[in-house]
């Protein structure tokens, strides 16, 4: 079940329902359109805050501190997915008019890539050891990543 009353501006509501109608269309899962919800419920929320009266007046810089008021980067990464595709989506419907550089890729926080954790030398020495018990694909994959010096992360 999908509730809209938490959403208090009559305009954002209405867009709202028009997007969770096309989702529902499209067969979209119901817990993906339950994370769509609490994205618009956020948006609505922060709307009502800075007194946005029109969808006209919502601008990158508006999303820019939105996205600054939000408490974590996967809170972030979410909220972007969803109002990404929401003014996308309400463009081509043609429900309204928005710049469609209002959010950009590198909008997303960026993951962060760690080295993989070395393999320690007892771990190490115990696969040179038995290297002949294991299958030749794979003998074959150790050989070359160590000497290639290459760990799967």
């Amino acid at each position: 079940m999908i509730f809209f009353s938490k959403i208090k501006q009559e305009w954002v509501k209405y867009l709202v329902k028009k997007y969770i109608h096309h989702l529902c269309k499209l067969n979209t899962p119901l817990n993906t359109i339950g994370k769509h919800m609490t994205s618009m419920r956020f948006l609505s929320r922060y709307l009502l805050k800075i007194k946005i009266t029109d969808i006209k007046q919502i601008n990158r810089s508006i999303i820019l501190d939105f996205l600054a008021s939000l408490p974590n980067k996967e809170s972030i990464k979410s909220r972007l997915w969803t109002l990404r595709e929401f003014f996308t989506i309400g463009t081509l419907q043609e429900w309204f008019v928005i710049d469609q550089d209002i959010i950009r890729s590198e909008d997303y926080p960026k993951r962060k890539r760690t080295n993989p954790d070395p393999i320690s030398d007892i771990v190490r020495e115990q696969i040179e050891k038995h290297l002949h018990k294991l299958p030749d694909p794979i003998a074959r994959m150790w050989i070359i990543a160590f000497f290639t010096a290459m760990r799967q992360a």
